[in-house]
């Protein structure tokens, strides 16, 4: 017999190939005897077992926790968008286990769009998107935040940020990463008023604000 468990984003579903309902095995111990992998074509077979913790050798209770668990510590890793787990074989002491992974696509390059040539070779200085990395999205927002910032520091506030992917013909699952980019609004100080100030005409007051200057830009924090 074989049963398949899989997760598609936060969903959590069984599918018993020969009609064996797995909840209405008994929970007993097993020693895992195999584990296979299919689909790692870039993620280390031992790096995939020893995450999901269904190593050989290492005792377990079945039916339980274990395969819904091992599928939850493998999407966590950021590294596939899709995991099953299927039971390959049981006996009366161990019980072997194929995992079956869809790798999440890689970068081969990004555009940053819609901004000037000097303020994307800044920011190229800044990216951290190494060729070859997983597409994750930890790995996006830590890019969207330092163009943000970047931005901020130019004084630009409300800007917005959306990526896309882009496929890349005749390479081995790997995407153009599309940064499209509205810096927004860049802030002025158009006028200095002062309320209050009785001993000190504004005069001598703006002379010693040197750095806040009308008609500039500043960066409100």
């Amino acid at each position: 017999f074989t049963i398949i468990f899989s997760f598609t984003s936060v969903h959590i579903f069984a599918q018993d190939i020969e009609l064996t309902d797995p909840t209405s095995l008994t929970p007993s111990e097993y020693e895992i005897i195999d584990v296979t992998l299919e689909g790692n074509e870039q993620t280390r077979a031992q790096f995939i077992i020893n995450s999901s913790l269904l190593v050989p050798g290492n005792s377990i209770v079945y039916p339980g926790d274990i395969v819904n668990q091992a599928i939850t510590r493998l999407y966590r890793s950021g590294l596939f968008s899709d995991i099953k787990i299927y039971v390959t074989e049981r006996t009366a002491t161990g019980i072997s286990f194929k995992i079956e992974v869809e790798e999440q696509p890689r970068i081969l390059d990004y555009e940053l769009k819609n901004i000037k040539r000097s303020e994307r070779n800044d920011l190229e200085e800044l990216l951290i998107l190494t060729p070859g990395s997983v597409i994750t999205d930890a790995a996006i927002g830590q890019a969207k935040n330092t163009i943000r910032r970047f931005y901020k520091n130019k004084g630009y506030w409300y800007t917005s940020i959306e990526t896309r992917t882009v496929p890349v013909e005749d390479t081995d699952n790997r995407v153009r990463l599309i940064f499209d980019i509205d810096r927004g609004e860049q802030l002025e100080i158009k006028d200095i008023v002062f309320e209050g100030n009785e001993e000190f005409s504004d005069r001598k007051l703006r002379r010693k604000m040197k750095p806040l200057k009308e008609d500039a830009w500043w960066k409100i924090f």
